[in-house]
């Protein structure tokens, strides 16, 4: 039961992320910004390339150092010794 809450909780997380997401897309599309930034500098556009690399890098250093679940060990309901 706690790995179906858990598997739950993980989807409800990717939905979250995705929203955020698309929440940035719209509010950017709405303000311009999508347009804007091709006539920006080449100086502003590196550091915004930059800093999403940065942003990037960040993300794979979590995932890279995060602990493995179950599912990522191949462990798969009922073959836990708790599930037996």
């Amino acid at each position: 039961m706690a790995d179906r809450v858990f598997v739950r909780a993980e989807i409800l997380q990717e939905m979250l992320a995705h929203a955020v997401n698309n929440g940035c897309l719209v509010a950017l599309a709405q303000l311009g910004l999508d347009e804007r930034i091709n006539t920006s500098r080449i100086g502003v556009q590196l550091a915004i390339f930059l800093a999403s690399t940065v942003v990037l890098a960040a993300g794979g250093a979590l995932v890279a150092t995060a602990p493995q679940t179950g599912s990522q060990r191949g462990v798969t309901q009922g073959d836990e010794p708790s599930q037996l």
